[in-house]
């Protein structure tokens, strides 16, 4: 596990900077029956799970 942590050559990038990355934006998920669903670059995305009050998918 700590080599997991001690990575070398890797930026924490701010909200900004987060936020620029292509692709990066924040999905507001949706119930589509016992799936929760989100859109991405690729397309939609459900998995078995449910959408949370923040617009985030708590999936199972």
């Amino acid at each position: 596990m700590k080599s997991i942590l001690n990575l070398t050559g890797v930026k924490n990038l701010s909200k900004k900077e987060q936020s620029q990355v292509f692709g990066a934006a924040r999905s507001q998920c949706w119930q589509n029956g016992s799936q929760c669903c989100v859109g991405t670059a690729h397309g939609e995305f459900c998995d078995a799970g449910h959408c949370n009050s923040n617009g985030y998918c708590l999936y199972y």
